[in-house]
């Protein structure tokens, strides 16, 4: 498929750090960050891109991390972010996240892994960075089917006429 064939395309080699985030910095999601990498006993265990770069800039860094993470820029903050959670999927990484509102997570929730607890999300973490291959391999799987290209745009535009319901 396309969507195979440009992941192939963009072979970004083996990452360098076990977990990776993008997104503006907060207190909260810098605090989590130092956490985790207090939990390898490495530092520079994680990634951060926080300073908005081009698409690929932050492909390319993204990639260099096994496991992307979604974290919530407040505690109130309920929504999960969709460019974040593509992203990564289409970059060869899988994503965990932390507990979110399960009414505001829709549908990423039946694609990548939540955790229930905080505690869960490290341990998780810890577990998903020895097996972000297979990690991603379902995630991606998931995706493909929940969020196809049809279902994303497609049938949009065939209610409003763009495109034609290819017939049988």
């Amino acid at each position: 498929t396309r969507v195979r064939n440009r992941m192939a395309l963009n072979d970004y080699g083996e990452p360098k750090f076990d977990f990776g985030f993008y997104g503006s910095r907060s207190p909260r999601r810098l605090k989590s960050l130092k956490k985790l990498a207090n939990l390898t006993g490495r530092q520079d265990a994680v990634k951060v891109v926080a300073d908005f770069k081009t698409q690929h800039e932050r492909d390319v860094g993204m990639a260099q991390a096994k496991v992307i993470l979604q974290l919530r820029k407040f505690d109130a903050m309920g929504l999960v972010s969709s460019s974040r959670c593509n992203t990564s999927l289409c970059i060869g990484r899988p994503v965990l996240a932390e507990p979110h509102d399960l009414a505001l997570s829709k549908p990423w929730d039946d694609v990548v892994t939540f955790s229930k607890t905080m505690d869960g999300f490290y341990n998780q973490a810890l577990m998903m960075r020895t097996a972000w291959r297979g990690a991603h391999a379902a995630q991606f799987e998931r995706f493909k089917t929940l969020l196809s290209p049809q279902i994303c745009i497609g049938d949009a535009l065939e209610k409003v006429g763009i495109l034609e319901r290819a017939s049988a």
